[in-house]
């Protein structure tokens, strides 16, 4: 990646928590002089679940790879337990971090060669469990040779539901503190669907931090907390019910309630 600057090779990430902080950052369209993303300032506390909504084309994916380090701001800077996400190796990052991007690619081999990430460290058991808490090893012991199934270029033997469930798996792959999610439903049945709905609360309860971003209200109705971009700028953050109510005139104008310490925000 051109002015990609990773670790020394002797540097070990230690495991982070999950803690997000998104410290004035900018960024332009890749190859482009135009800003698409301006000041933006927030933070996800470890263990949160983050809503990321939005108009089309607002930059919501822009903002997904900025988070885990695939894309580089022209300033500020995004830190993962303190760590800047974009100063530390791809090798480093996807120990710690499970992304799931709009769309999915899947390489040629098995269904547990791509969970694994081809990976051959991954035992056999590190894989069902992946498919476990993505709540697709059901699915996949029904393939013709369950994990043993060979998908062909981009997966082509299996439905584009059916990669996305997988690509889910990939990406809680051995547990990773921080989970982010690209429109993770886009391609899903009503099972599908359950099954993701199943998956974000059992990340909840593991206190894994995660970012969704969805354009269906349902797939957020456990979100802790909303985040909305507008313009290029974070417009609405903070808990959910809040800022429901301030995009529908319910809740008038004024800062995101503060929750007390150990308290949820209301």
């Amino acid at each position: 990646l051109e002015g990609y600057s990773p670790d020394t090779a002797g540097f070990q990430m230690p495991r982070p928590a999950g803690r997000v902080t998104v410290e004035k950052v900018n960024c332009a369209v890749p190859g482009a002089s135009k800003i698409l993303l301006f000041n933006l300032n927030f933070a996800i506390e470890s263990g949160e679940q983050i809503g990321l909504i939005g108009p089309s084309g607002v930059g919501k994916s822009t903002l997904l790879r900025l988070l885990i380090g695939v894309d580089r701001p022209l300033s500020g800077a995004v830190r993962l337990d303190g760590f800047d996400v974009f100063g530390v190796s791809r090798t480093q990052i996807g120990r710690h971090v499970g992304y799931l991007p709009q769309d999915v690619e899947l390489f040629s081999g098995s269904v547990r060669d791509n969970i694994a990430r081809f990976d051959d460290s991954v035992s056999d058991a590190e894989v069902i469990e992946a498919a476990m808490a993505a709540n697709a090893h059901e699915m996949i012991v029904r393939l013709p040779q369950g994990y043993e199934t060979e998908l062909g270029a981009g997966g082509q033997v299996l439905s584009a539901g059916q990669r996305q469930r997988v690509g889910l798996a990939r990406a809680l792959l051995r547990q990773p503190p921080l989970v982010v999610l690209d429109e993770p439903n886009a391609n899903l049945d009503a099972e599908g669907e359950d099954a993701l709905h199943r998956a974000l609360l059992s990340m909840k309860e593991r206190k894994q931090t995660a970012i969704v971003v969805s354009h269906k209200p349902s797939m957020l109705r456990d979100a802790d907390k909303l985040l909305v971009l507008r313009e290029g700028a974070v417009q609405l953050f903070g808990p959910r019910e809040w800022v429901l109510g301030r995009l529908s005139g319910a809740i008038p104008p004024g800062p995101a309630p503060v929750a007390a310490p150990g308290e949820p925000a209301r």
